[in-house]
């Protein structure tokens, strides 16, 4: 076998295997779109023209991603969460996670999610909680990479809520970062800083600063509706841990929840999301 073309088909397998990791469907459906244009006689002549390939691909996948994968994710126990926000509905932070198939979750947890959110457009009408990362359509055990624990449907992570400083008004669903992780809310002189003693036993946990590019500086956190959609979490009881840094839970007396803990060095740092889960 030529060395190119060894080449070739290793390329492809980090192709396909990186596409997995990261969306868990889109590897397989490029492995089916491109074993239909070499089977299939009216598409083989297609077979050379890169970018007919490349849209068949991004249609078949679109039609999975909206269609196909939420059907049989159903199947599996699972439900996506909402793409747009209706009548005070959760929102994604990005729409990449919509597309990475990053926003399944049980029903379970959706309802206590709606419940949570319900309580909180008393407070502030029209609001909408921002989501990040939940879990993947599909079977318990594989890993929502960079997470450790996002395999069951059964996490979340939860933006903070921030307020716009030009207009003094909450921005639902917005973030300083694009994609809600990374914004960090440090501890402050005489405040526990587990992130810097964690840091030195975990190289990790500061991972998430690789997307704290701020696109937003006007964005600044609402520490009072951050700490009620904490306790309204708290307070559900289908919800059974939150995951936040130390300093954040005393700062925001937050110490009589007993829901609301530290995640533990081996994972990355929280005081830039609430971490949910039943």
């Amino acid at each position: 076998m030529k060395t190119e073309k060894v080449v070739k088909i290793c390329l492809s397998i980090l192709l396909l295997a990186a596409l997995t990791m990261v969306t868990q469907t889109a590897g397989i459906i490029l492995a089916l779109v491109w074993f239909t244009f070499r089977r299939v006689k009216v598409l083989a002549s297609l077979n050379h023209t890169p970018l007919y390939f490349l849209f068949s691909f991004i249609a078949v996948y679109l039609i999975s991603v909206f269609i196909v994968t939420p059907y049989f994710a159903k199947i599996n126990g699972r439900v996506p969460l909402p793409v747009v926000s209706k009548n005070n509905s959760l929102i994604p932070v990005s729409f990449l996670t919509v597309l990475c198939n990053r926003h399944y979750v049980k029903p379970k947890l959706y309802q206590a999610l709606q419940e949570v959110n319900k309580e909180m457009s008393i407070q502030y009408p029209q609001f909408s909680i921002g989501y990040l990362d939940a879990c993947f359509p599909f079977f318990n055990g594989f890993p929502l990479i960079p997470h450790l624990s996002h395999s069951d449907g059964k996490k979340i992570d939860l933006a903070f809520v921030y307020r716009d400083t030009r207009t003094n008004t909450l921005s639902i669903a917005r973030t300083p970062t694009p994609f809600g992780y990374g914004s960090f809310e440090p501890a402050k002189k005489k405040e526990t800083d587990k992130a810097d003693q964690c840091n030195k036993r975990n190289v990790f946990y500061n991972f998430s600063q690789l997307l704290g590019w701020k696109v937003r500086p006007h964005l600044q956190i609402d520490p009072i509706a951050t700490t009620m959609l904490a306790k309204a979490c708290a307070a559900n009881p289908k919800i059974h841990k939150i995951f936040l840094e130390p300093h954040l839970k005393k700062r925001w007396h937050l110490d009589s929840f007993s829901k609301i803990r530290f995640q533990g060095c081996w994972s990355v740092r929280h005081d830039d999301h609430l971490h949910v889960q039943l």
